[in-house]
């Protein structure tokens, strides 16, 4: 019976089994780590509707499965011969040491060049922005919001080529979005907002978070809210004092979304994407003729969410499929044109019939 037990466990099958095991495991390894982050890239280059795709779904599982082979492969290689270990030469020294001092001087270099830009930003953003504090709130944490605001505010003058501002711009600064609530009386669904009050520019906002663990003031935890209002302050700059009635509400925030969001992959470009697309599922008619989207005057009552992803979206298209028109069309609502024509001109079409392209495209 011993005997049995031997030649069964020398056996090609049980060593193929035992091959298959260790394939098994590492697959499941490789694809707890890889869906993951396949998915986050993914979900900002494809429609959710191309995701869910046999082709993508299969490459989720060939990629992790050559990626175990190889591994397996290099595994059972053989080793190289041990090298016999010799002295380094007295010149191999100088070399070594020499080698260690410059990358250590350029570190310090990097850092200070670093340090004195940020201290450089932060002077900037103190001459156009005015913060008063609603709360407790740090020194570093104001610096940090002040450096992100200035950031953002000269990335959108030079796209949107808005001159300087004539006056400082207010912002009133809050511990986190629950003290926002509290000290205004903007919706729940809210966590910053823009306000013009006696020829004053109010931004009201969460202050931003820096990292415990940098030693910059902008190594933060950023958040779309300052790129957002700072958006909606270009755009509106841009267009003149009759912006509120020459821009849609739609074409307003969809701008700010997707300024506000460019350049990041987070739970905003994966999740609601990803809850757009779901949300056409249970509610077909709501995004399906674009009068949700295209007819609003003002925020909805329900499926507020829906109408800022939505908007994001389409203006994410509009600019993908037509570079440049969003900007040209800000130009021409500043001459006094109307929207309906502006679009008309730059984009080719009507609006209606651009936006029944891009939700044929998204849905």
């Amino acid at each position: 019976m011993t005997r049995v037990f031997k030649i069964i466990g020398n056996s090609n099958i049980v060593k193929l089994g035992k091959k298959l095991y260790v394939h098994l495991f590492l697959f499941v390894i490789f694809s707890t780590l890889l869906i993951p982050l396949t998915v986050i890239k993914a979900f900002d280059i494809l429609m959710p509707r191309e995701f869910f795709n046999i082709f993508v779904l299969g490459a989720l599982i060939i990629v992790p499965a050559a990626i175990v082979h190889s591994l397996l492969v290099l595994l059972n290689l053989e080793p190289s011969k041990k090298i016999e270990k010799k002295d380094i030469s007295p010149k191999g020294k100088r070399i070594l040491f020499i080698s260690f001092g410059i990358i250590f001087g350029a570190m310090f270099i990097i850092v200070g060049f670093r340090i004195t830009h940020e201290n450089a930003v932060l002077n900037n953003a103190q001459e156009y922005f005015q913060v008063n504090l609603n709360d407790k709130i740090s020194d570093n944490r104001v610096d940090s919001t002040l450096i992100e605001l200035e950031n953002q505010l000269k990335r959108l003058k030079d796209k949107y080529l808005v001159s300087d501002l004539d006056q400082p711009i207010i912002i009133q600064l809050y511990q986190n979005v629950e003290s926002l609530h509290a000290h205004t009386d903007v919706p729940s669904w809210g966590d910053a907002f823009i306000t013009y009050v006696s020829g004053n520019t109010i931004i009201h906002l969460p202050a931003e978070t820096p990292s415990n663990d940098s030693m910059y003031k902008s190594a933060q935890e950023i958040t779309p809210r300052p790129a957002h209002e700072i958006a909606h302050l270009i755009i509106h700059s841009k267009v003149g004092d009759n912006f509120k009635t020459a821009l849609p509400l739609w074409f307003d925030e969809g701008i700010a979304q997707y300024e506000s969001h460019r350049g990041f992959i987070n739970k905003y470009r994966v999740l609601k994407r990803l809850d757009l697309w779901l949300l056409n599922v249970y509610k077909p008619n709501l995004l399906e003729n674009g009068e949700f989207i295209l007819d609003s005057k003002r925020y909805p009552d329900t499926d507020t969410g829906a109408f800022y992803i939505a908007s994001f979206e389409f203006i994410r298209y509009i600019d993908s499929t037509h570079k440049g028109a969003v900007q040209r069309i800000l130009t021409k609502l500043a001459l006094g044109e109307s929207f309906t024509n502006a679009f008309e001109v730059e984009v080719g079409e009507p609006v209606g019939n651009v936006y029944n392209k891009w939700y044929k495209d998204f849905f």
